[in-house]
């Protein structure tokens, strides 16, 4: 999962480097866009939870009663991994290094997995969303 990580981190600043230029901070911005999709992965988790809670725990809401600054909490911790995970001390530089040469079969077929990757996420984030809004345990 670290390689789908950085292979991704790598596409973004890839992708932002030819977009915006390197003054605009593009490994800055594949961090964020690297924190936001595990973003959505906790999301993903939290979604689950407060659904399948209700039924262990007497009808009780789990998510109604999360503070929204924990969960900006939660956000804030992950930029600030994600920070020191690729842009720190210019790690980002070794992968960019490591993928440098791929061909363009590997570009296309790593392409498409991230693709697919992304748009799963989303599909099962809105799918757990419907699920969560119409199919309560609770009323």
């Amino acid at each position: 999962m670290l390689n789908l990580y950085k292979y991704l981190y790598y596409r973004l600043y890839k992708w932002n480097l030819k977009t915006w230029g390197k003054s605009d901070g593009a490994e800055f911005n594949a961090s964020l866009g690297i924190a936001m999709l595990i973003g959505a992965h906790l999301s993903i988790i939290l979604i689950i939870i407060d659904i399948v809670y209700p039924v262990f725990f007497n009808n009780q809401e789990f998510l109604s009663g999360f503070p929204k600054i924990l969960l900006m909490g939660i956000m804030g911790v992950l930029i600030i991994i994600s920070y020191f995970w690729f842009v720190y001390k210019k790690r980002y530089l070794k992968i960019v290094e490591k993928y440098k040469d791929e061909t363009n079969k590997q570009k296309l077929v790593r392409g498409l997995f991230l693709f697919l990757f992304i748009i799963l996420t989303i599909g099962i984030i809105l799918l757990l969303a419907y699920i969560g809004k119409n199919c309560r345990i609770i009323n």
